[in-house]
């Protein structure tokens, strides 16, 4: 509440095993923030967090919403109703997952220097594949002929 003090007056009580809290804003401490440019007012119910944890988290708050961003649109995760928690576990493991992997392979683009979006890198496996050959109760698997943007970028 370092930062707090000159926007809002913040009391509670105890009662009954009850915590009421009143907040009481500083309206034209507030007018004269906004006034300012790049500068905006975040309010926590937290109490305990301190100014730069507050700040901490809020700006943790991009890296959740890109998370979901990436599995609404690119794996095209939709509502799932089920009543069996398993499968709502499963559910939910599976796109983490899917999100893990994308990761590490944004991380090795990055790494790497190469100057490729993730959806290049899905297009260009996705033309890969396995050939399996079966003679005579034995199997063979080849991959594909790797293009040399392939080769380059995987």
């Amino acid at each position: 509440m370092h930062g707090s003090k000159k926007y809002l007056e913040v009391s509670y009580e105890e009662s009954g095993g009850k915590i009421r809290i009143k907040i009481n804003f500083k309206r034209i401490n507030l007018q004269k923030a906004r006034k300012i440019k790049s500068k905006f007012v975040l309010i926590s119910s937290d109490l305990t967090l301190s100014s730069r944890k507050i700040i901490q988290n809020y700006s943790n708050k991009y890296q959740i919403e890109h998370v979901f961003r990436f599995l609404k649109t690119d794996l095209k995760v939709h509502p799932f109703w089920s009543r069996k928690t398993n499968r709502i576990i499963v559910y939910i493991f599976i796109s983490y997952l899917a999100y893990l992997i994308k990761s590490m392979i944004d991380y090795r683009v990055k790494k790497s220097r190469l100057n490729i979006s993730f959806l290049n890198v899905l297009d260009e496996l996705e033309n890969l594949k396995l050939v399996t050959l079966s003679i005579n109760d034995k199997s063979y698997e080849k991959i594909s002929e790797i293009t040399s943007n392939q080769e380059k970028n995987i």
